[in-house]
């Protein structure tokens, strides 16, 4: 039989208390430290995706901006497309709206003189345009906008500078540009809608269905407009087809000058509403044309003389006062498509679907024209600054040149359109400006002042 001795167990003493509360403490503190490891390594992930996530955006609004660029392009595109090919069914409406000419009587005509330059003639060119190697040292110098650039002519002396003044954008081509006699307003003639500008402030001062200081809408009857009533004076009646091109006389301001595809010209004096004179393009051997409408029309100075630019290449003018045929100028290859008198009437310039500008002395005589090459495509604008000294062409191939009447060579090529420069004119106020109108439907108004200036 064993025997159990019991013994009482002795209470824990105060030191080992101490242990074992001091390793929990220390246990509880390690937990802490864990937890506060795991808040921070958490933190960092949530920063982590948060920043993934704002460039996950950035990348997503980022493929928005390009799909909505792509787009953008897509549509200008589309409306580029649709443009030209509204030009092209223009052209062709233009071409088939000027049938033959049926019989009709003939005002009795002098003797005719018949000049034709086939064969001599003084030519300038612009040739630098394109030959001219720019690396060279007779490179052209070279004068750059935000949307636009001049080339000056390294064969001839520096005399001008070159600045875009306005830009107004339209829904439309742009058809016709013109001056104010005073040169205080530009008027920017469109499909069927004319707007009328300040030429300081830009700031649009009318807009609707005219064109010029008494402005006319365009159709086979012509309508005179009161601009700062915007009401109409008179409509004038008597073309068979459409109206392409009027202008009036700066002598008297009753008289006005229009040409049509039913192969006249008209005299007109508006305030009566009357034709002063017929003119007709069937005058001596001229039976045998098949198109001779008129594109062009333009008085001279003085209003002694009436010239006409037609389809069948010859540039016709005509007393203003009798209506007789004084001359007929020959030597264009295509269509002659723009007239302008110098400022001094004893010069007409002329352009042509062949692509040239041409100086036609008046005044008889057998004097050849001169002959300005440079143009790669139709010249369909011409116009002379009101100093005498230039020339001012707008062609298809959507460049303006500035030519020097006494030279004939070119001053400088500006390219500031992405469409054919359609029309051009010259401010004859103080300030030197010329204007363009082209078929990418902005009209613009630029400077040219002396280099030194």
């Amino acid at each position: 039989m064993s025997v159990y001795t019991h013994r009482a167990i002795a209470p824990p003493t105060q030191s080992r208390l101490t242990e074992l509360l001091d390793n929990l403490r220390s246990e509880c503190n390690q937990l802490t430290q864990d937890a506060m490891a795991f808040k921070t390594q958490r933190d960092d992930y949530e920063l982590k995706m948060k920043g993934q996530i704002q460039e996950m955006s950035h990348m997503q609004q980022s493929l928005a901006n390009l799909e909505r660029a792509q787009q953008a392009m897509q549509q200008q595109y589309n409306e580029e497309l649709t443009r030209l090919r509204q030009q092209v069914e223009q052209y062709k409406h233009h071409v088939s709206s000027n049938p033959n000419m049926g019989d009709g009587g003939t005002p009795p005509t002098p003797k005719v003189t018949k000049r034709s330059t086939d064969v001599a003639h003084s030519e300038g060119s612009s040739d630098y345009v394109t030959e001219v190697n720019p690396g060279s040292s007779a490179a052209p110098i070279k004068v750059e906008g935000q949307d636009w650039f001049v080339l000056f002519n390294p064969k001839t002396p520096r005399s001008l500078k070159v600045d875009l003044v306005h830009s107004f954008d339209h829904d439309s081509p742009v058809c016709s540009v013109k001056f104010s006699a005073d040169g205080r307003y530009f008027a920017a003639g469109c499909n069927q809608v004319t707007f009328i500008y300040d030429t300081t402030t830009a700031v649009r001062v009318a807009g609707g269905r005219f064109s010029g200081e008494k402005l006319t809408y365009f159709s086979s009857s012509l309508q005179i407009w009161d601009i700062e009533k915007q009401q109409i004076r008179c409509i004038l009646q008597g073309h068979e087809q459409n109206v392409y091109s009027v202008e009036f006389s700066r002598q008297n301001e009753e008289i006005l000058v229009s040409g049509s595809g039913d192969q006249t010209v008209r005299i007109w004096n508006w305030t009566h509403g009357r034709a002063l004179h017929v003119l007709r393009t069937n005058d001596l051997d001229d039976h045998r044309q098949k198109d001779t409408g008129m594109t062009s029309v333009a008085l001279s100075p003085d209003g002694s003389l009436v010239a006409a630019g037609s389809l069948d290449k010859v540039v016709r003018v005509w007393d203003a006062a009798t209506g007789q045929l004084v001359d007929r100028l020959e030597g264009h290859k295509d269509s002659a498509y723009s007239v302008a008198f110098t400022p001094d009437g004893k010069t007409l310039v002329t352009g042509s679907l062949d692509k040239t500008v041409r100086l036609w002395p008046l005044g008889g005589g057998n004097a050849s024209s001169q002959v300005l090459s440079g143009h790669k495509d139709y010249v369909l604008s011409v116009d002379t600054t009101p100093n005498g000294k230039w020339i001012i062409s707008g062609s298809k191939d959507r460049s303006l040149q500035f030519w020097d009447i006494r030279t004939g060579s070119s001053q400088f090529m500006l390219q500031g359109h992405k469409n054919s420069v359609i029309s051009v004119a010259a401010s004859p106020g103080r300030r030197p400006l010329f204007a363009s109108g082209s078929g990418d439907n902005r009209a613009r108004i630029w400077s040219f002042e002396p280099l030194n200036a």
